[in-house]
């Protein structure tokens, strides 16, 4: 297999996700996210260890292409989706994003294993269970972003905002 995680890009204008696609991209970047994931519990429906579900992702060699969507109903709960007609792409619903960059994030994250889920389809990584692969997956990286984000605070600097200028428009 090669060495080369799932990229996740994002071409839009919105601060908020800009931002939270960067985190999320430093995460599967990072050795350290991949082995919080193998120490996880069984998920929930998923016929494929935490373990191999780190591997696949780890060495996916994907882009996933990041779109915004505007829901019928401003009202409407849900996050994001993934469509399984468009395997290389995952959906937020545009009324969800003022939330705090770990939050979408765990969102991105999560539609992102989904769609990774897509490729190998001969796996169940528990999709639609609250402790499923994505949820507990996305979780895990929410949790790392805030402690990045609480320890950049605590040291003065947030390297999200000088690397900006590396995330394509």
């Amino acid at each position: 297999m090669t060495n080369y995680p799932v990229t996740i890009e994002y071409f839009g204008q919105r601060q908020s996700l800009k931002l939270a696609v960067f985190r999320a991209n430093q995460l599967l970047k990072d050795d350290a996210f991949f082995e919080h994931i193998t120490k996880l519990a069984a998920f929930a429906d998923a016929d494929i260890s935490p373990a191999a579900i780190a591997e696949l992702i780890h060495h996916a060699d994907i882009a996933i292409d990041l779109d915004v969507y505007m829901a019928t109903d401003p009202q409407d709960t849900t996050e994001g989706y993934y469509d399984a007609e468009d395997p290389l792409s995952v959906h937020i619903n545009m009324y969800k994003t003022g939330r705090p960059v770990p939050e979408l994030s765990n969102t991105i994250i999560r539609l992102c294993v989904q769609a990774i889920n897509a490729q190998y389809p001969q796996y169940n990584f528990g999709a639609d269970k609250e402790k499923g692969a994505p949820k507990s997956i996305g979780m895990v990286a929410e949790h790392l972003i805030s402690q990045q984000l609480l320890a950049s605070e605590l040291l003065g600097k947030d390297d999200m905002i000088t690397n900006l200028k590396y995330i394509r428009h």
